[in-house]
Order: C-alpha cells, then sequence, then structure tokens
C-alpha cells in the first residue's frame, strides 16, 4: 500500500486557488444563466451569443465549465451584457 504524503503549505495553497477558480466559475454560469432566462433564449441562442458550441454550453451549466479557458468564460459573460466582479476574499 502506497505511502501518503501530508500536504504542504504549496499544496494547500494550490488547492485553495483551484476552489476559488471553482466558485468563481459557478458564479459567472450563474449569471449567465440568469440573463438566458432574463432574455428568454434558448439555450442553443445562449451558446451562439456566447460564441461557443450548444455541447460546450451545456458542459459548463452542468459543472465543467472549470475545464474552459477563465479568460473565455469572462470574454463570453460579457457579450450576453453579464458584468464580471472579482473581489477577493479575505
Amino acid at each position: 500500500m502506497p505511502k501518503i504524503r501530508p500536504l504542504t503549505d504549496a499544496d494547500r495553497k494550490l488547492q485553495a486557488e483551484n476552489e476559488a477558480v471553482e466558485k468563481f466559475c459557478r458564479k459567472v454560469m450563474d449569471q449567465i444563466n440568469m440573463e438566458r432566462g432574463l432574455k428568454d433564449m434558448t439555450r442553443k441562442e445562449m451558446a451562439e451569443r456566447l460564441g461557443i458550441s450548444k455541447d460546450t454550453y451545456l458542459n459548463w451549466r452542468d459543472g465543467g465549465i472549470c475545464k474552459a479557458s477563465v479568460d473565455h468564460l469572462i470574454r463570453a459573460a460579457h457579450r450576453v451584457g453579464c458584468r464580471i466582479e472579482i473581489i477577493p476574499e479575505k
């Protein structure tokens, strides 16, 4: 059985950063979905407006969004009028 090494400070920092990115991505996707509802758009219409395929949109919506480039996500959100603010947590 392999020996499990304890987490280092660098491991903990990376883990915290990954969690922050995931949280940010979920918030952005929530904003995009809200905007889609307000504008009464289909998923296909929203995907076209974001400049992505419908499959990519569905993957993002279902939690695969963090696999996407955060820069691409921000640009996509701006295309539909979502205002993105990144406020560091203390």
